[in-house]
């Protein structure tokens, strides 16, 4: 007896490529561009897709050692290999309301998805003043 069996491919749930490329925790002048070098409101997060397609990052957050300190607004997607720096303040398109809070002698930045998961940690011993923390 012979029987033959079929079977749909199913395509893969495609997995963020989204990630923190680099973290200026201790910065030496305006990088968020509002004409004023400030050492809360420079401090810098960018993150890059490197995806082939948009993602949505609606409700991912980027969190330290205390706390969320941004989430990303509903609606908002990344653009396959575009990137975004969220500041600590100042006049730029993604800042955080309470600042980043990013510590000189020692912290981490962690990248959550909408549901809380964990996608990535950078962290630092010890931030050396105009520095970028390189993320991958």
């Amino acid at each position: 007896m012979s029987s033959r069996a079929t079977c749909e491919a199913v395509e893969p749930p495609r997995v963020p490529l989204v990630f923190i490329s680099k973290v200026v925790p201790n910065p030496d002048g305006d990088l968020n561009g509002d004409g004023v070098a400030d050492s809360r409101d420079d401090e810098a997060v960018t993150l890059v897709n490197e995806a082939g397609y948009p993602t949505d990052l609606s409700g991912w957050s980027l969190a330290d050692n205390v706390g969320v300190r941004f989430t990303f607004p509903q609606g908002y997607e990344l653009k396959a290999g575009d990137q975004v720096t969220v500041f600590g303040g100042g006049e730029a398109d993604f800042t955080a309301p309470r600042g980043l809070g990013l510590n000189n002698d020692g912290d981490a930045v962690h990248l959550l998805d909408a549901r809380g998961a964990e996608v990535q940690v950078v962290s630092w011993r010890r931030a050396t003043r105009g520095v970028a923390v390189v993320g991958r």
